[in-house]
């Protein structure tokens, strides 16, 4: 469980710095797109396994 929780949490970083890096012109807008795209599909993939429900 523990390493899903590390997945997920890299999964959100992904999602949160790859707009950052195409404001920077690090990456193009379509690698910013894939990324959104993996990071998105990471963290809905793992987080339903650690996260309790009402909390």
């Amino acid at each position: 469980m523990k390493n899903l929780k590390y997945l997920s949490y890299i999964g959100l970083l992904i999602v949160l710095v790859a707009p950052f890096l195409f404001y920077a012109d690090s990456i193009t807008k379509p690698q910013m797109n894939n990324a959104l795209l993996g990071g998105t599909v990471v963290w809905f993939a793992t987080a339903a396994f650690w996260i309790k429900k009402g909390e």
